[in-house]
């Protein structure tokens, strides 16, 4: 099933706008336990398309946002464990 997640994960990288991959890769980032697929999208997808000029020289914006979603949603995971724990 992962697998499969995974492949419409990248197929989204390729067919989509960047925010459906973002909340596709939110998404599975709570249903699977250790999910690098979604920084690794995010590198994939500043990779094919590049940042814009607004960005000036900064290198991998989309991959920048992804990593702080990745430590948000790591922190979330964590304190919704614990509650449910409780």
């Amino acid at each position: 099933m992962r697998i499969l997640l995974d492949i419409a994960l990248f197929l989204s990288v390729i067919y989509a706008p960047w925010w459906i991959v973002f909340l596709l890769g939110s998404v599975l980032f709570f249903a699977f336990p250790r999910f690098y697929e979604f920084s690794l999208s995010a590198w994939f997808l500043d990779i094919l398309y590049g940042a814009s000029p607004r960005f000036g020289s900064f290198p991998f914006p989309i991959l920048s946002a992804a990593l702080v979603l990745t430590a948000a949603f790591l922190f979330l995971r964590r304190h919704i464990r614990n509650a449910r724990d409780s």
